[in-house]
Order: structure tokens, then C-alpha cells, then sequence
């Protein structure tokens, strides 16, 4: 499974504005396009088209579809999150081959994602062409102020609060906070290693977002460029919503354009003794991806328990 840099295709085009597609040629020109547009371009964009933030969100999910890589439904489905920062934030759908489908990364989860690496603590307006599924809905009453969250769609603009009656989210279950507010665990490796993508690893699972099991775990992807793409384990309080680290990360480098052929290690690490062990379906996944080198490491955090025993092999790597 290869992905690049997505060219607009005609489809595209016919739905966002020709003016648009000029104007965001200038921004989204590979290799620095991260799937983000800034706070100030969207101002730009806003002006140099004449639309405003709801409709440049849509039509801008239409271009985000293009970065679907969808080996199964053929889907290609794109979102759009708008940060409190103002910044606007791609994700698109992303299956794999040979795995079922209950494990894919839906667009709206993917743009959710793309803000949370990218420090966003909230998000004010999420863009997709229907109305998210179940799952997303759940997944985006996860987040810190989805009660001020609101989903634009090409009819109307609806809070998520209305899409999810009688919700139940962190709060309800003592939790303060939600996924996005600014979460850092004090995580150590248990052995000390300097690899990159365990180090990229290491910080991603220092921010993850478990608050119902502590198991605290991230994913480093290390590429032959030497770039490291990290992201992190977060959980929703309907547990089937929760997404893997290596979903998040996987999610990330596609946005970013790389092709998976590209990896060059990845590393997982994760606290000891969790109660959700990853590594398993890190495996997985790698094996359809080719099974690039894999390590797996273990951290403990700044308090560990009293007595709490060593593990004797706490890495293990895979070539």
C-alpha cells in the first residue's frame, strides 16, 4: 500500500470553485503541505475567493477526499476541523487491505487527529459532506468542548450536541477536561534508547489521552529521510471509538504524503503492565504494510507503584 501527495482530480474541481483551486495550489504544493492551512491563509483564502468559513471548510473536505486511501469501500471521504487557533486541519478515510473494516480511521477522526498533534486544545467546526456515523459522533463528544463543537454539512450547520442526544462522554464519568485539553504523563523508558522513532514514540505516548485505563502508549514511524511522525493512544468513553496509535500515526503520515514504502523503523511504546496492550495490532498492520522494523519498548511514569517488578525483556525488536 503506497500514498502520495494527492493531485486534485476533476471531480475536485468541479466542486470547490476554479478561484479556490488556484489559490490553494499556492499553499498545499508538496513536500511542505502538512495537511494544514493556517489560521492566516484561511483569512487570505476567505478574501481572495468571497465565501466564508462554513463553505470554505466544505469545499475544502472535497480536496481533503483525495488523501483517502480506501482499498476496500472505494469511499473516498474527506473532513475538515477548524481549531480554536483557527487553523484548519485535513483528514480523510483510510482502510487496509486484509484487515476488516471494523479497523479503519473515518475522515473526521483523521482531522480530530491532525489537530491534537498539532497542539490544538478544541475545536469549533468540524466540515463533511453527511452526516458523521455513530462512531464519530461519539468520537467528537470525547473532546474538551464538544458541547461548543458544531458540524457544518452542505445543508446547515448543526452542534454535535443535537446529532447526539442523550450523549455520554468524559464528564458523565467523572473525567474532567476531554480529548485535546493538554495531557503530559512523565513516561520514561523503562531502558534508555536514543532510536529516533522510539524516542517519537516515547513523546506520543506522553501525551495520549486514556483517561479510563492509564494505558498510556504512542507510535514513532520513522522515515528513510529521517523525519519522525508520532502520534498517540486516545480513548472514548464508548470504548469502540477509541483509536490505536498506530491508526493516529498511519493517519498522520498519509496527510503528510508519504509513501509507506518510506518507512524506514517503527516503534511503539507503551507503560508497563497496560491494561491494552498494542502490540498485536501494531504487528498487524505492519505485516500488511510489509513489515517494516519494529520495536517495542516499555515506560513507566515518575511515580511508579510501590514493588512494582521489573520486566525482564522490556524491548523487543523485530526485523
Amino acid at each position: 500500500m503506497t500514498t502520495s501527495h494527492p493531485t486534485p482530480t476533476h471531480k475536485t474541481q468541479s466542486r470547490a470553485s476554479s478561484a479556490l483551486m488556484v489559490e490553494l495550489a499556492k499553499i498545499t504544493q508538496p513536500p511542505i503541505f502538512r495537511g494544514i492551512i493556517t489560521a492566516a491563509e484561511v483569512q487570505a483564502l476567505m478574501s481572495k475567493v468571497g465565501i466564508d468559513l462554513p463553505r470554505l471548510m466544505l469545499e475544502l473536505s472535497s480536496v481533503a477526499s483525495q488523501y483517502a486511501v480506501v482499498p476496500i469501500s472505494g469511499r473516498h471521504i474527506g473532513a475538515i476541523a477548524c481549531g480554536l487557533s483557527g487553523n484548519l486541519y485535513f483528514g480523510a478515510s483510510m482502510e487496509f487491505s486484509g484487515q476488516p473494516l471494523s479497523f479503519c480511521t473515518h475522515a473526521e477522526e483523521a482531522a480530530t487527529i491532525n489537530a491534537w498533534v498539532n497542539g490544538e486544545q478544541g475545536l469549533t467546526l468540524l466540515a463533511v459532506d453527511g452526516a458523521p456515523c455513530g462512531d464519530c459522533r461519539q468520537f467528537l463528544y470525547e473532546t474538551a468542548n464538544a458541547a461548543q463543537l458544531s458540524i457544518v454539512l452542505p445543508e446547515d450547520k448543526v452542534p454535535l450536541t443535537t446529532l447526539l442526544p442523550f450523549a455520554l462522554g468524559p464528564s458523565d464519568l467523572g473525567i474532567s477536561g476531554g480529548f485535546l485539553s493538554h495531557q503530559h504523563h512523565g513516561l520514561s523508558l523503562m531502558k534508555p534508547n536514543s532510536d529516533p522513532a522510539v524516542l517519537g514514540a516515547l513523546a506520543a505516548a506522553n501525551m495520549s489521552y486514556a483517561p479510563y485505563t492509564n494505558a498510556f502508549a504512542g507510535v514513532g514511524i520513522l522515515m528513510t529521510d529521517g523525519t519522525v511522525c508520532g502520534a498517540a493512544y486516545a480513548e472514548s468513553a464508548a470504548c469502540k471509538s477509541s483509536i490505536s496509535p498506530i491508526e493516529a500515526a498511519l493517519s498522520m503520515l498519509n496527510l503528510w504524503g508519504y509513501s509507506y514504502a518510506l518507512i524506514s523503523q517503527v516503534a511503539l511504546v507503551q507503560v508497563q503492565g497496560t491494561k491494552v496492550p498494542q502490540n498485536t495490532l501494531t504487528e498487524r498492520v505492519l505485516d500488511v504494510l510489509g513489515s517494516p522494523p519494529f520495536t517495542s519498548a516499555y515506560a513507566l511514569g515518575p511515580l511508579p507503584e510501590e514493588g512494582m517488578t521489573d520486566i525482564t525483556d522490556s524491548a523487543a525488536t523485530r526485523h
